[in-house]
């Protein structure tokens, strides 16, 4: 999980979400860039997304499987997107790694 709120998302946020979510964190980062990167990071990830007046941040709904380096494995767009191609990857990926 990738961050576009750095000021709000502080280590300690981030890692009450992952507790609430029951995140497996030996499988799974959940990251906070540095502010001037946020941009960057959503142009390449294809999201788009604007601060709205309370705070909060409105973004597209993506979805994006990425490698241990930051490549992009698959992704998909969208709340009604077909997340299967996705989930197919994540599958083949840690059933690889398990290997």
């Amino acid at each position: 999980m990738v961050s576009l709120d750095p000021a709000r998302d502080t280590p300690t946020a981030l890692n009450e979400l992952a507790d609430k979510h029951h995140v497996d964190r030996a499988r799974w980062r959940f990251v906070r860039p540095a502010p001037a990167d946020v941009r960057t990071i959503a142009a390449l990830l294809g999201v788009r997304y604007r601060a709205l007046p309370g705070g909060e941040l409105a973004h597209s709904a993506l979805i994006t499987a990425l490698d241990r380096d930051g490549r992009i494995l698959a992704s998909v767009a969208g709340l009604d997107g077909d997340a299967k191609p996705v989930i197919e990857t994540i599958e083949a990926t840690v059933a690889s790694a398990m290997r």
